[in-house]
């Protein structure tokens, strides 16, 4: 657990500097006087900066080294995504979101990448945990914006607030992390853009529907607990909590199950609460019903993208970061296609109906369970470290 604290302080730094924003959507939405579906375009921002850069993502690390990559890109995100709280309109607003998107898409290969890494080096999983302590990471981001909304403080200022302690803090933990470079990602490698070979198009799909539900809370949840239930600013803020506090439980477990229990069964038992959840948060009104609904989402979600990267990064045809980096970028289409799309929808549907559209990926998920092989726990000897970067 300590050698592990640093990958796991970068993974919850990054999710608190996301998660402090969320619960600020609707009131940048009104604000800006947007409907739902020009929200919906705005918040494609961040996706298509996420689409963009991801292709080139393995070769930006390789020449900038891992440690280094992870440093940088994690102080251009927490000093940028408080813009996002003083856009003055909305090709403002996505402006924003897509450079912020664009940092997010190089952190989520890298970090991942660190994680495989230190599995290989360590012979410990570690990347359950890692997604756990993201997830507890945006319970703790959603509550202080959850926080600040209910005091009625700007979203600009209090994004620019949060913005000093996460810098400092990401660069200490930076400095702590091991200093040994994954030899899968080799140059040769990293200088091509790679579709995901055969083995990663089942581990894609799972990984699409996984992100388009938890992107799609991430985004809608808020606004919809505010628009649909009209719930407070703070209680608003509340359903992602629900949400995230229930990932995290399930994320944090998740090293210790998959050490005990078969892969497929695990994303069995993902999707089934996946459409449990979600059915009761999208069919009820009263706010605790919802809240409820919310959790049991999250707990069915929890593990499905940690196992699917470890299958992807354990996959023996190509190197680890390759397979990461190619199934984040077509399992990231989701986050691209999800927010527009459910904004468009909700103008004619409804946005209760819209949400209840994400019921058919939680099913993806428990009907392709199979696709996931189990991975072995790594032993010591797999990784030959490179140079410092």
């Amino acid at each position: 657990m300590r050698s592990g604290l640093p990958i796991f302080t970068v993974f919850f730094l990054h999710a608190v500097a996301f998660a402090n924003w969320l619960p600020r959507i609707p009131a940048v939405k009104e604000a800006l006087q947007l409907t739902d579906a020009e929200l919906g375009y705005c918040l494609m921002g961040a996706s298509l900066g996420t689409f963009i850069v991801l292709p080139v993502s393995n070769y930006l690390i390789q020449i900038t080294g891992l440690n280094r990559s992870i440093l940088i890109l994690s102080i251009i995100f927490f000093a940028t995504i408080p813009a996002a709280g003083f856009a003055g309109s909305g090709p403002a607003l996505f402006g924003v979101l897509f450079f912020v998107g664009a940092c997010v898409a190089g952190l989520e290969v890298a970090i991942n990448t660190k994680a495989d890494d230190m599995e290989r080096a360590s012979g410990r999983r570690v990347m359950t945990t890692c997604h756990g302590f993201w997830s507890l990471g945006t319970v703790v981001g959603a509550f202080i914006g959850s926080i600040f909304a209910g005091l009625d403080i700007s979203t600009g200022v209090h994004l620019l607030t949060v913005a000093p302690f996460l810098i400092f803090a990401a660069t200490v933990a930076v400095h702590h992390l091991p200093v040994s470079e994954p030899s899968q990602l080799s140059r040769e490698h990293t200088k091509k853009f790679y579709l995901p070979g055969p083995s990663l198009f089942g581990l894609c799909i799972i990984a699409f529907s996984a992100l388009a539900i938890e992107g799609s809370i991430m985004d809608w949840s808020a606004v919809y607990l505010s628009d649909v239930l009209n719930a407070s600013a703070f209680e608003a803020g509340l359903g992602f909590a629900a949400f995230a506090t229930t990932m995290t439980v399930g994320r944090m477990s998740g090293d210790w199950l998959r050490g005990h229990f078969n892969s497929q069964i695990l994303l069995r038992f993902c999707g089934g609460f996946a459409v449990l959840g979600l059915a009761i948060a999208f069919s009820f009104s009263h706010s605790a019903v919802v809240l409820f609904g919310f959790a049991v989402a999250g707990l069915g979600i929890s593990i499905a993208y940690p196992l699917v990267i470890v299958a992807a990064a354990g996959r023996s045809d190509r190197p680890a970061a390759v397979n990461v980096a190619s199934l984040s970028m077509i399992s990231f289409l989701a986050f691209l296609a999800c927010p527009p799309l459910i904004g468009i929808v909700s103008e004619w549907a409804g946005l209760r109906n819209a949400l209840l559209g994400l019921i058919p990926f939680a099913l993806v998920i428990f009907v392709l369970a199979g696709q996931v092989r189990p991975v072995e726990a790594p032993t010591e000897g797999r990784v030959q470290p490179l140079p410092p970067a």
